[in-house]
């Protein structure tokens, strides 16, 4: 029973930001459906040389079941790092609904056309269908990402393997990759993701979480 207590205390971690996510994405889909006159177009002009390769999907949606693992894993393992990793996902989520209420942004990205011959273009043609491409700054795969991977780096169990920092290392740049190259975001939304992490993470020590140069229990 003792075992079960002390799971349920750890799990009871992420309840925090499962209402925090559920309360961002009712407050994103609202934000989709409000007219807006103009957007603003973020992307350059290297983002037309930029190819669609429809492999990056996978990555693109392995950052779903990435993120949960991550967050998982912490919540289990390093309570303070959980409370830390989620304040800075919180922040970040909420400055994104700002700039994106105040900034409205468009890109035209996507091929035109995706035939249907093999999993890969349906599962793009899937993503595609569910969000359009407004509001693409920054890019919260890129920013929520970034957090991810100094959750692992730095945490209190998952840094002492390095297979799986290395895994972290890895998966982290093939998402980040998979936003340009599925044609979902420009560089500079995914520039401004990564810019958006570093400046949230301070805001995780200053609210105590972690200090600079603290070593974590």
């Amino acid at each position: 029973m003792s075992d079960r207590k002390t799971a349920a205390g750890k799990l009871k971690r992420l309840i925090p930001f499962m209402l925090y996510l559920c309360l961002w994405v009712i407050l994103f889909f609202l934000m989709k459906q409000r007219k807006v006159e103009r957007y603003f177009n973020p992307s350059l002009a290297i983002d037309a040389q930029i190819p669609y390769i429809r492999y990056f999907i996978v990555p693109y949606l392995l950052w779903f079941p990435w993120l949960a693992f991550v967050w998982i894993g912490t919540a289990w393992t390093d309570g303070r790092r959980c409370r830390m990793i989620t304040l800075i996902s919180m922040t970040g989520r909420t400055v994104y609904l700002l700039v994106s209420l105040l900034w409205p942004t468009a890109v035209s990205l996507r091929p035109p056309e995706l035939p249907d011959s093999d999993v890969f273009y349906r599962l793009t043609a899937f993503v595609y269908s569910l969000v359009d491409e407004t509001y693409v700054i920054p890019s919260i795969h890129v920013f929520d990402s970034c957090v991810a991977l100094y959750a692992v780096l730095n945490g209190k169990a998952l840094s002492r393997s390095k297979g799986m920092c290395i895994f972290a290392v890895v998966i982290t740049v093939l998402i980040c990759l998979s936003t340009v190259l599925t044609r979902q975001h420009s560089v500079v939304d995914a520039a401004a993701g990564i810019l958006l992490f570093f400046v949230c993470l301070p805001i995780g020590r200053a609210a105590g979480i972690i200090t600079e140069g603290e070593n974590m229990p």
